[in-house]
């Protein structure tokens, strides 16, 4: 079955929808409603997780740029196209700090931000860590990530110690899209990649693997 993103958007939004928001007290639901739709409207549908050149995924990862985040405990996580919604059962001042201690990032502002309604529980906070990118990474009235981005960023993601043979290991497409696409995904299309940039990058990383630059074993 070919992967629709209109039908996995809405899948995933409600969702978060039924985890974050109708499993509150009534009152607080009209306001938890609104702040998530103000998160989706600002910072991208709902995802399961992000792709290996999202700085995202390095940011809850703690790897490459962000290896050295101050550490916090990551407790109800949802992730969203260009943001991650946190929901820990305190103030969340330990995710605030780490954010705010974070180095400049080339491509991208990690920001954070507390949010006033109620998401998840009762008794939890609301922390928003968001990515907005520092150059027009989206295809506009879409939705989805520009090819011309994300290839220098995937290359950059993968290219670490080739020479040495320390890098990626070579991997067929088949295992290796979640990686490249994010999740959901389908064979070349994500919530991140359409099908025209999701081909262009399976194509990609085929040629990357036929050079034999990766190890020929896979993870």
């Amino acid at each position: 079955m070919a992967f629709r993103i209109t039908e996995e958007r809405e899948r995933l939004y409600n969702e978060v929808k039924r985890s974050y928001v109708n499993q509150l007290p009534e009152p607080l639901i009209p306001k938890a409603t609104s702040a998530l739709l103000q998160i989706v409207s600002k910072w991208g549908t709902p995802v399961t997780y992000h792709p290996i050149w999202h700085p995202l995924n390095e940011f809850a990862g703690q790897s490459g740029f962000f290896q050295n985040r101050e550490d916090f405990d990551p407790e109800h996580e949802q992730a969203f196209l260009n943001a991650i919604l946190y929901c820990p059962y305190d103030d969340g001042e330990d995710i605030i700090n780490a954010v705010r201690n974070l180095p400049e990032h080339p491509y991208v502002t990690i920001g954070v931000q507390r949010l006033e309604a109620t998401l998840w529980n009762e008794g939890t906070s609301s922390i928003l860590v968001t990515c907005e990118w520092k150059f027009d990474a989206l295809i506009p009235c879409f939705g989805t990530f520009k090819l011309s981005k994300v290839a220098p960023l995937f290359l950059e993601k993968v290219q670490p110690d080739l020479i040495m043979g320390e890098a990626c290991r070579a991997m067929p497409w088949e295992r290796f899209a979640p990686l490249a696409l994010g999740e959901p995904c389908g064979k070349v299309s994500s919530l991140f990649l359409a099908k025209p940039e999701g081909q262009c990058l399976k194509r990609l990383w085929e040629v990357l693997c036929d050079t034999g630059m990766f190890k020929p074993k896979d993870c």
